[in-house]
């Protein structure tokens, strides 16, 4: 099963793709790469704000019910880094919850179902449990303010760069 993710990727803005080309393609990739970085920060942090915390109190009688305290996957849960599917043309940064402390960010963003454990007959299906989407609406309410951060890092990477090869 694969945990909640969202991807950020930059396509199009024709003037930034043709300052990029002037770059060397080493500069290319780092430029690209700092930029998805920082941009996937601004979502990142949107997406930690918005997810929810169990509001129960928890007991140390609890532990063994629940395997982390509340508030594990808000504090330690998402990562962002670049995927791992290699592509020429298309760089991606994710944002995904994390294996170790986030393995249940899938359910909350999605929801899941409720299963009887020892009451009863276990493994019957007792309820549901409603979404709680926190990446979407990070995704959602952030994707102008992340574009704005690619293309202010990608246009300092660029203008550093020239003014580096003028005075050499």
């Amino acid at each position: 099963m694969q945990g909640a993710e969202i991807k950020i990727s930059l396509l199009g803005l024709k003037e930034l793709e043709k300052g990029l080309l002037e770059l060397p393609e080493k500069l290319r990739k780092e430029a690209v790469y700092s930029a998805l970085r920082q941009a996937s920060d601004i979502v990142k942090k949107d997406a930690q704000d918005r997810i929810p915390v169990r509001v129960k109190e928890f007991e140390s009688t609890e532990k063994s019910k629940y395997c982390h305290p509340p508030g594990t996957l808000k504090s330690k849960g998402l990562s962002s880094y670049p995927s791992k599917l290699f592509n020429k043309y298309v760089i991606e940064y994710v944002i995904a919850t994390n294996k170790k402390y986030g393995w249940y960010g899938l359910w909350v963003e999605r929801g899941h179902l409720r299963v009887a454990k020892k009451t009863g007959r276990p493994g019957r299906v007792i309820g549901w449990v409603n979404a709680k989407p926190f990446l979407r609406p990070a995704l959602q309410s952030k994707a102008a303010e992340a574009i704005d951060k690619m293309a202010s890092v990608i246009k300092e990477w660029i203008g550093r760069y020239k003014l580096n090869a003028i005075r050499s």
